[in-house]
C-alpha cells in the first residue's frame, strides 16, 4: 500500500530519481493538460456535436457541482483506500470524457459529460493533496509540490494547442480525442501498480 507506516523524508533531488514521482507527475499533468484543452475548446466541441453554446455553458454547472462533491467524498475515501486507486479512477474518468466529447448527441449526454469531467477534477485535487506526502514524506513537501505544480501548469498551458491544431488540419477533434484517450487509460493501468518507494539505505 502507499500508507505511511514509517515516514521517510525525501529531498527533491532524491524524488526526481524515482519512477513513482514521474508516474504521478505525468498522470496529474495529463489530466491538467487534457482538461484544459477540453475547457478551452468547449464551445467548438459542442458545436461540432450540433449543440449550441448555451448547452456548453450549462455543462459547466455539473462540472462545478461534481468537482466540489467529489472533493468532499474523496477526502473520506483517501483516508480509507490507497490514493493510487483514486488516481487511476481520475484517469479513467478523463479517458471517458475524451471519448464522450465527440458523441454528445443530446443535452442529457452533455450534462453527463460535465459530471464525469467534474469527477475527474475532484479526484485529481483529492489525490494531489495527499499523495506527495504519503509517498515522499512531509519535511521537503514544499519543494516537491512546487516542482510538480510547475509541471502541471506547463501541461495546462500546452493543453489547448493540439486540440486547435487537430481541428485546423482535420476539420474536427474526433481523431485526436480518440488518440488522446489512450494516454490516461494507459496511465491508469500503470497507476494501479504504483508503490511507495523505499530508500536504498532503508532496505533490509
Amino acid at each position: 500500500t502507499d500508507e505511511i507506516v514509517a515516514e521517510e523524508e525525501w529531498t527533491l533531488p532524491e524524488v526526481v530519481r524515482t519512477p513513482a514521482f514521474w508516474i504521478i507527475a505525468v498522470s496529474m499533468s495529463s489530466i491538467a493538460m487534457l482538461s484544459t484543452g477540453l475547457f478551452f475548446h468547449a464551445v467548438s466541441i459542442f458545436d461540432d456535436n450540433g449543440l449550441p453554446a448555451a448547452v456548453a455553458a450549462s455543462a459547466f454547472v455539473p462540472v462545478a457541482l461534481t468537482t466540489a462533491l467529489v472533493n468532499l467524498v474523496g477526502g473520506f475515501l483517501v483516508d480509507r483506500i490507497s490514493a493510487r486507486f483514486l488516481l487511476a479512477a481520475a484517469l479513467i474518468c478523463q479517458a471517458a470524457v475524451l471519448v464522450m466529447a465527440h458523441s454528445l448527441s443530446s443535452v442529457t449526454l452533455a450534462l453527463l459529460y460535465g459530471v464525469i469531467l467534474g469527477s475527474t477534477m475532484g479526484l485529481q485535487r483529492t489525490v494531489s493533496s495527499v499523495i506527495w506526502a504519503n509517498y515522499f514524506g512531509r519535511r521537503y513537501l514544499g519543494s516537491i509540490t512546487g516542482a510538480t505544480t510547475t509541471i502541471m501548469i506547463a501541461g495546462s498551458a500546452f493543453g489547448p494547442m493540439p486540440f486547435g491544431i487537430a481541428r485546423d488540419m482535420m476539420g474536427s477533434y474526433n481523431f485526436l480525442l480518440n488518440v488522446l484517450a489512450v494516454v490516461p487509460l494507459a496511465l491508469a493501468v500503470v497507476a494501479l501498480f504504483l508503490r511507495r518507494p523505499q530508500k536504498a539505505d532503508s532496505q533490509p
